[in-house]
């Protein structure tokens, strides 16, 4: 697998599948607030994928190539549009790393972090959500997320080391 191929299956397959489950607090939306939703779910999971590339690449160099591929395929071709979605790219970043951070001190801080955490994201996209069990349902698909989007990265890694050199 080249970098290329690497970047593209990493986009078709993670940061743009649209067949996965979807979370209770987004799976009956109307199609307004559903196509907001599938903006900013494939917004944060390219966040995640970049993290997570970013994270790697130290061990691997030839993910720095990963990186500039993705971002080929993905950001904007515009440059009025590359400024706003690169300033998104990167509160959707700051978001994840937040949830990191409270799932991480949860024992310290207390579980109650991370539904409040899900209500900002459900905002975002013009969703009220009152129920703390689904808003913190919601905030452990998104932990979940992270966990898969790195299996995913390690999974694309062991094709482009056995396929790419």
């Amino acid at each position: 697998m080249t970098t290329a191929e690497m970047a593209e299956v990493l986009r078709q397959h993670y940061i743009e599948d649209v067949t996965r489950k979807q979370p209770e607090a987004v799976s009956l939306l109307n199609e307004a607030a559903a196509e907001r939703s599938r903006i900013k779910t494939r917004l944060f999971r390219l966040a995640l994928v970049l993290m997570t590339l970013h994270r790697k690449e130290s061990d691997d160099a030839r993910l720095a190539e990963v990186i500039l591929n993705l971002e080929q395929f993905t950001y904007p071709n515009s440059s009025n549009q590359s400024v706003p979605f690169a300033m998104a790219l990167g509160a959707a970043t700051d978001d994840l790393s937040e949830l990191i951070s409270l799932a991480q001190n949860r024992e310290t801080e207390g579980p109650g972090k991370t539904p409040t955490w899900a209500r900002h994201w459900l905002a975002e996209i013009g969703i009220d959500e009152s129920n703390a069990l689904r808003a913190a349902t919601f905030a452990l698909y998104w932990l979940d997320e992270i966990i898969l989007a790195s299996n995913i990265v390690d999974e694309c890694q062991k094709k482009l080391n056995v396929l790419g050199g």
